[in-house]
């Protein structure tokens, strides 16, 4: 094998390699889109149960009056 074939042979390892990163990058970024989305969900879901809370404990005191 000669110097040159090895080169070659190394570079176009080192490709796959590359296409490999960007391939894990690319579904990193799905993954952390699809996190950004539950987050998001969550916080909106808590948001609301703590207004729903704050009505319920109103309607309470008015209720005790």
């Amino acid at each position: 094998m000669t110097d040159r074939e090895l080169l070659e042979g190394i570079f176009s390892e080192l490709k796959e390699v590359r296409n490999d990163i960007d391939r894990l990058e690319k579904k990193l970024e799905v993954q952390n889109d699809i996190l950004r989305t539950f987050k998001y969900d969550i916080d909106f879901i808590t948001e609301k149960q703590a207004k729903q809370e704050l009505k319920l404990n109103r309607i309470s005191k008015q209720l005790e009056v």
